[in-house]
Order: C-alpha cells, then structure tokens, then sequence
C-alpha cells in the first residue's frame, strides 16, 4: 500500500501492472484512461484496474491524494 501526493497537471504515463491495482482517491480527482476508456475519479470513489491493463492517471484539481493498493 502507499500514500501519493499529485500535484494538478501531473500524468503518469500509461503503464500497466502484473496483478490488480485498487485505488481509493482521499482528496483531488483523476481521469483515468483505462484500457482506452476515460473515467473521471473523485474524493471517496475507488477505482479497480484488473491485471494487465494499460492505464493512464491525470491530476484535475490543485492537489490530489489517493492510497494505492496492489492485490
């Protein structure tokens, strides 16, 4: 598990990972393209991103903090 800080603006280029990764936004939104389609992730929304899927994140909003958990 881990804690990040975004600032708006910031992209993590799209990547992908070998197992499941479920993130819960605490503050801030994010869109996130993943496999190709946009989602838009808010304060207390959870996004699952099954393993293997190429995703992109974007920071919308002044700052975003979101915990990170790989399953």
């Amino acid at each position: 598990m881990a804690q990040i800080y975004l600032k708006r603006g910031a992209v993590v280029p799209q990547h992908a990972h070998d197992s499941e990764q479920m993130t819960y936004v605490l503050d801030g939104a994010l869109r996130c393209t993943i496999d190709g389609e946009d989602l838009v992730v808010r304060a207390g929304e959870v996004m699952v991103i099954p393993s293997g899927v190429p995703h992109q994140i974007e920071v919308l909003v002044r700052r975003s903090q979101h915990r990170l958990e790989k399953i």
